[in-house]
């Protein structure tokens, strides 16, 4: 077996009793390479995935069962393990530590707070994080996002983390800006929407709801068909700022007059929110998914 394999290197001479016993000199240094980068591999994988593995419900309402992002995870693993496979041959070990590089930083990347918020910035730098919209609208329109569907334990619908913030932007734009009728659009979870724009003291009779949309397409088709029955053609839209240009475009391209009103923008966190976390994955996973499907319904001629 080639002992370079495991750090060892042939020597010719005999240099010291401790260091060349059987005619090998140790290479310290290529040693400490291989190990680092074993242990930063191992660290970085094993957290992200620990991290993936503690949240209940990793986004399976939005992105389906496997996000645009997971897929990338395991991919830059790969990458990682099979430059330590190259490693354990000493010819050229420089060049032959550029996948490992690619997995550490592919992973940082993509679990790393500052990154994953510049990738929002194309998505949410056209709108101002104010509470209110400059502009006055006749009807409040809110979308819904993410959902927890029943099973067996809990047989009905609950809304998402972001769904709630939406609904609760809406119901204080209600109280706090003008009193409009609220247009929760939601499908299937339009009923829970309703309930809890109801908790948050919109009254019962000033909430409308769209019960069979599936997508942000048919969010803006079947809601422009409500307000076009009641008269209305100009809205105040809530949505995530970083859903809001494919949104708000999906409005406008039916003839409706848009009026922005965005919440949940991200920003840059400091402290311990520096350090990788499975909240950026799922950020970018966002991100991805927005930019997907801008071009996807560009090509269909629905924005």
């Amino acid at each position: 077996m080639d002992n370079e394999q495991f750090g060892f290197k042939k020597c010719k001479t005999f240099r010291h009793p401790g260091a060349a016993l059987n005619g090998f000199r140790f290479n310290a240094r290529f040693y400490r390479q291989q190990r680092a980068s074993t242990t930063a591999i191992f660290a970085v994988g094993v957290f992200g995935f620990d991290e993936l593995l503690s949240v209940p419900n990793f986004r399976p309402d939005i992105l389906g069962n496997v996000t645009y992002v997971e897929p990338l995870l395991p991919l830059f693993l790969i990458i990682g393990l099979a430059g330590l496979v190259r490693l354990r041959s000493t010819s050229a070990p420089r060049r032959k530590l550029a996948p490992v590089a690619v997995c550490i930083i592919g992973i940082l990347l993509l679990s790393w707070q500052p990154a994953a918020w510049l990738m929002t910035q194309p998505l949410q730098r056209w709108y101002e994080p104010i509470p209110t919209p400059r502009e006055d609208a006749p009807v409040i329109v809110v979308l819904s996002g993410s959902v927890d569907e029943p099973n067996d334990e809990r047989p009905y619908f609950v809304v998402g983390p972001d769904t709630y913030v939406r609904l609760r932007h809406a119901a204080w734009l209600y109280k706090s800006w003008h009193a409009r009728p609220v247009l929760a659009c939601g499908g299937k979870v339009a009923n829970s929407m309703r309930e809890v724009l109801e908790s948050e003291g919109v009254p019962h009779d000033a909430i409308w709801i769209e019960t069979h949309s599936r997508s942000t397409r048919e969010n803006a088709v079947n809601c422009h068909e409500i307000l076009h029955q009641h008269g209305f053609g100009r809205i105040a839209l809530v949505t995530n700022a970083s859903s809001m240009l494919r949104a708000a475009a999906s409005f406008r391209k039916l003839g409706d007059e848009v009026i922005p009103a965005p919440c949940c923008f991200n920003h840059v966190v400091t402290d311990w929110g520096l350090l990788p976390s499975w909240s950026s994955i799922q950020l970018n996973g966002e991100t991805i998914h927005e930019v997907v499907g801008l071009l996807w319904y560009r090509l269909r001629g629905w924005i």
